[in-house]
């Protein structure tokens, strides 16, 4: 076997050598180097000896105290953004050093790491030499992200460094490609954000959630009312805190949306403060035009009905309670600069199955029927799904969408289970028919969905090479034992720190 591998590489060689050498180095290019320690081996017990203006620090904060000690600008990737850093290459140690001195006078762990996930660094409160232990990786690549948590509610930063080199002619330039400006000539460092930041900012994007927890005395008894001989999918319907570490990777990684709201026909649950001026319960009864087809079970209507809500922003992004930020994320994620919505979908069509069989998804049987409409609209018929990732959805569309297939839209809210004649307005339909109207452009995301067989990848940081991460359940996974204790580790490791709508329990 090994000679007949060599012989296939030998071939390679002679026959395409160019192939041959890609491949080889996109294959060591590849190779991780993740490096996750707690920084007490490091063997620096106190921190670095500098002048800090504790005063400053404490009336600006670690970001704004840090941009104006290093001589920095934020705003690196939209000229918006507030959590971004530009710090030239021989300023990483001091940066780092500076850091640590922040952490001697407000004890605080960090978190650092590259969203390739090649590297990740993390200490305890009480370990320091974060500029001898780090500096020297960190000076090498385009930019890293650092998280420093205390222990009070919602007391975590995030500051993502983005790092550029002196060019020869004085100026500088920003090692990635994910900015907003990459080149300074000499003089002009800081320029074009500082321009930027005076310019309005886009409207405000709210965040919408539905959640369902079977445990709630008022759902049980709503569910046994509709269906007494009937049991429920457990997949389904069941809660396992999911919402919590959700809101907490909003909190901690989308700090600039406006409002969140969470529909449901349970009452929230008792870690959430419904009066906080950020979160809003909405009930069913608020959304659905007839209320004589509550109560539903079915998703599909719930989703039929979000543009209904009270109040809520032109563009929006839809959550499910299993989905989570994995990295810093911005506007631009979700809505581009002309205001069309970003649509994440799969890179093969397999939504358009030319059968229906008693084993076909209902979610598949769903998509065909939106994919239908939409082919006696536009001649087209789109077969990609949307990734299991949150969903960019523009108010008024949804609002068109319900106007020119009402007939569809009624009969979807009246099935109170998923049906045969369903659409998926939310995950499909609206997507596709922005993409088509020029209301949408697709694109591609680095994302991740959990599974029982997979979970194991996400543990010890491995989940930050992930723009957005789903905790998946279905095929019984809501009883496997193993898997929620492995979820549960991945939550408390990412989204430790409460959010500010968290109760004190």
């Amino acid at each position: 076997m090994i000679f007949f591998n060599e012989f296939k590489k030998f071939k390679k060689l002679m026959t395409n050598p160019d192939l041959f050498f890609y491949d080889l180095f996109r294959k060591r290019l590849e190779k991780k180097n993740t490096i996750s320690i707690d920084s007490d081996v490091a063997g620096i017990k106190e921190p670095p000896v500098m002048l800090l203006d504790q005063e400053r620090l404490a009336s600006r904060g670690v970001l704004a105290y840090l941009e104006e000690a290093l001589g920095s600008r934020s705003g690196v990737k939209d000229g918006f953004d507030s959590t971004s850093l530009i710090i030239k290459k021989n300023q990483v140690e001091l940066a780092l050093a500076l850091v640590d001195a922040v952490r001697a006078v407000h004890a605080m762990r960090v978190n650092i790491y590259t969203l390739d996930g090649r590297y990740v660094f993390k200490a305890s409160e009480k370990a320091f030499g974060l500029a001898k232990g780090f500096s020297k990786p960190l000076s090498t690549v385009s930019d890293f992200v650092m998280e420093l948590s205390g222990d009070n509610n919602g007391d975590c930063t995030v500051i993502h460094f983005f790092v550029g080199d002196e060019s020869c002619s004085g100026g500088m330039v920003l090692r990635s490609d994910n900015v907003w400006i990459r080149r300074f000539h000499p003089g002009e460092f800081g320029k074009g954000y500082n321009n930027r930041k005076a310019e309005p900012r886009v409207e405000p994007i709210d965040a919408v959630y539905t959640w369902v927890d079977s445990r709630d005395p008022e759902w049980k008894n709503a569910w046994q009312r509709e269906f007494p001989a009937k049991s429920y999918d457990a997949d389904r319907y069941s809660s396992h805190d999911e919402l919590r570490f959700s809101l907490r990777s909003l909190g901690k990684y989308a700090p600039w949306l406006n409002r969140i709201y969470v529909v449901s026909n349970c009452s929230p649950p008792e870690w959430l403060s419904v009066k906080h001026s950020v979160i809003e319960w909405v009930r069913h009864e608020e959304i659905f035009p007839d209320p004589a087809v509550l109560p539903t079970f079915n998703s599909h209507a719930i989703e039929s009905c979000l543009h209904r809500i009270k109040g809520l922003s032109e563009n929006f992004i839809y959550f499910n309670d299993d989905f989570f930020l994995g990295q810093p994320c911005l506007p631009g994620d979700f809505f581009d600069e002309y205001g069309r919505a970003i649509a994440y979908f799969e890179q093969h069509g397999l939504a358009y199955p030319e059968k229906i069989s008693v084993e076909t998804p209902d979610y598949i049987i769903a998509t065909k029927n939106s994919s239908q409409l939409l082919h006696e609209l536009f001649q087209l018929r789109p077969r990609r799904l949307h990734k299991h990732v949150p969903y960019a959805l523009i108010r008024s569309v949804l609002e068109e969408l319900e106007c020119r297939f009402d007939e569809a839209f009624e009969a979807t809210r009246r099935s109170k289970l998923r049906s045969g004649g369903d659409i998926n307005v939310a995950s499909f339909l609206c997507p596709h028919y922005s993409c088509a109207t020029g209301r949408a452009v697709s694109a591609d995301v680095k994302n991740f969905t959990a599974q029982p067989s997979n979970i194991g990848k996400l543990l010890n940081y491995g989940s930050v090479g992930y723009k957005f991460v789903c905790i998946n359940d279905g095929g019984n996974s809501s009883s496997n034992l193993e898997y929620k204790i492995l979820s549960r580790r991945f939550l408390l490791e990412r989204f430790p720190e409460k959010a500010a709508w968290e109760v004190n329990e």
